[in-house]
C-alpha cells in the first residue's frame, strides 16, 4: 500500500475518480477536496475574488488564519505520503508540490493526457503515465518491493536457525572440503529431510498472498543468502541460489516453479539493495 498525495485542481473533473479508484485498490490517499477534520480550502474563504491585487493577495495569504490551516493540512500530508500523483491539468500549486516531494526523495508520477502542453521539467519526476492503468501498474511495482523486503527479513530469521545448525555440523570437520563437494553434502544431510516440506509450506503461503511467481522466487532466493551469509560471510548469490534449487525438488503441482538458474540469480540481484535497504 501507498500513501499517495494526489497533486492536482479544483478544476480537474477527474480528480475524484482517480482518488477513489486508489482507494479500492488499497491505497492510501490525501483528497485536498476533502481532507480530514476540515474541508479543501478556497480563495473565498479568505475574502479573494479575481481580479486581486498582488498587496491584497500576499496580506491574505500570509495573515488569514483559514490560509495557514489549509496550508498546513495539505503540507502535512506532502510530509507523510510517500508518493506524490500529479494528476493533468493542472495549476502552479500542484507542480510547486510535485517538485517539494521529488526535492525530498520520495516517489513521484505524473499523469498526463492528450492536448496537455509539454513540460522539459517533467523529468524530475520517476514515471510519466498516460493512464489511469499504468499508473496503478508503477504503484504496483514500488509494493511488490515492499513485499519482497519484509517476506524476505521475515525469512531470513527463520532461515538463520537452518544456517546455526549446518554451522555447526561443518565446524566439527575442519579438514572440510569445498572444492569436493563436502560442504555442500554436510549441508544437505543436515537440513535435507525438513527444509522441503518447511521450504515448500512457507513458499506456497507467501506465494498465495503475493501470486507473482518471480516476486515469490525473489523473496525466498534472498532470505536465504541473507541468512546463510551470516554464518559464512563468502557466500555468494550464486552458491545461494544453487543450495535453494537443491532443496526445492519437490513437487508443486499445478502452481510448480520453474527455477530457471540464470534468470534466478538475475532476480535476486534486482532485488538485493532494496533488501539490504530493508535489513539495515
Amino acid at each position: 500500500m501507498a500513501r499517495i498525495y494526489v497533486a492536482s485542481s479544483w478544476r480537474n473533473p477527474h480528480q475524484p475518480n482517480i482518488v477513489d479508484v486508489l482507494r479500492r485498490n488499497g491505497h492510501e490517499v490525501y483528497d485536498f477536496r476533502n481532507p480530514p477534520h476540515s474541508t479543501g480550502f478556497g480563495w473565498s474563504q479568505i475574502g479573494l475574488e479575481l481580479p486581486v491585487s498582488a498587496v491584497d493577495y500576499r496580506n491574505a495569504l500570509l495573515t488569514h488564519p483559514r490560509a495557514a490551516q489549509g496550508f498546513m493540512s495539505d503540507f502535512s500530508a506532502m510530509r507523510a505520503s510517500d508518493t506524490c500523483l500529479l494528476v493533468l491539468p493542472c495549476g502552479r500549486s500542484a507542480h510547486l508540490e510535485l517538485g517539494w516531494m521529488a526535492g525530498a526523495g520520495k516517489r513521484t508520477i505524473i499523469l498526463t493526457q492528450d492536448g496537455e502542453e509539454p513540460e522539459l521539467m517533467a523529468l524530475l519526476a520517476d514515471k510519466i503515465c498516460v493512464d489511469l492503468d499504468e499508473v496503478l501498474v508503477e504503484l504496483n511495482k514500488g509494493e511488490a518491493v515492499k513485499a519482497i523486503a519484509s517476506a524476505a527479513t521475515a525469512l531470513a530469521s527463520q532461515f538463520s536457525t537452518l544456517g546455526q545448525t549446518a554451522s555447526l555440523a561443518i565446524s566439527n570437520d575442519r579438514q572440510r572440503d569445498e572444492k569436493n563437494g563436502r560442504f555442500d553434502d554436510v549441508l544437505v544431510s543436515v537440513v535435507g529431510s525438513i527444509f522441503p516440506l518447511f521450504l515448500k509450506e512457507r513458499m506456497m503461503r507467501f506465494f498465495k498472498a503475493n501470486p507473482n511467481r518471480q516476486l515469490t522466487k525473489a523473496a525466498f532466493e534472498l532470505a536465504l543468502f541473507y541468512s546463510l551469509r551470516q554464518h559464512w560471510p563468502d557466500v555468494t548469490k550464486t552458491k545461494s541460489v544453487e543450495w535453494l534449487m537443491h532443496f526445492i525438488e519437490i513437487d508443486f503441482g499445478e502452481e510448480g516453479f520453474d527455477w530457471s538458474y540464470s534468470s534466478a540469480e538475475k532476480i535476486a540481484g534486482e532485488y538485493a539493495e532494496a533488501f539490504a535497504e530493508k535489513a539495515a
